[in-house]
């Protein structure tokens, strides 16, 4: 996302966040600065899906701001981290997350999920996998959590919500 200023393309690149998860819950952002000019987009408490099994959706996304190469006159969002997590709200153990953490310290660098099985008999191993994937977007785990999960979508209109985001995501790669 970019705009015209630092301010703007945050302000472009909360939006598109918020009404992608306007999709299957009522929440609200905050974003913390950080070191170097990396920021942290953060949900102020977990969005709760109304679903069979009472679910939490936590987001955390690490950004900076760059001058947009296209346009001398804006700024853009860069995306640095990403960590969508999926929880039992009885328990909040996560379930499964989808994680990109290139300057964290694990070992793994690139896109990754991570699946938790309580009680499984493979769940020790299967707490400590990375799953590789590619780039995971919130639009794609919100569809996940409405037709997978069972999550009640918050409006008709999820479904043009969360394509005209990964369009505008697909522009901006662009």
């Amino acid at each position: 996302m970019s705009g015209r200023s630092d301010k703007e393309a945050i302000s472009r690149f909360a939006e598109a966040l918020h009404s992608t998860l306007s999709c299957v819950a009522e929440t609200h952002f905050y974003v913390k600065g950080g070191e170097d000019n990396v920021r942290l987009l953060l949900l102020q408490t977990p969005a709760v899906l109304e679903c069979g099994p009472r679910l939490l959706l936590d987001v955390t996304h690490r950004f900076s701001l760059e001058d947009d190469a296209r346009s001398t006159s804006r700024r853009r969002v860069t995306s640095q981290e990403y960590i969508y997590d999926i929880r039992d709200a009885e328990s909040e153990r996560t379930l499964l997350a989808f994680h990109w953490h290139p300057l964290g310290i694990s070992r793994v660098r690139g896109h990754h999920a991570h699946i938790k099985f309580e009680g499984a008999v493979s769940s020790t191993l299967l707490s400590k996998i990375h799953l590789p994937t590619s780039r995971v977007l919130l639009e794609d785990v919100v569809q996940f959590c409405i037709e997978e999960l069972g999550a009640k979508p918050q409006h008709s209109h999820w479904q043009e919500v969360l394509e005209d985001n990964r369009a505008e995501y697909r522009r901006a790669l662009s």
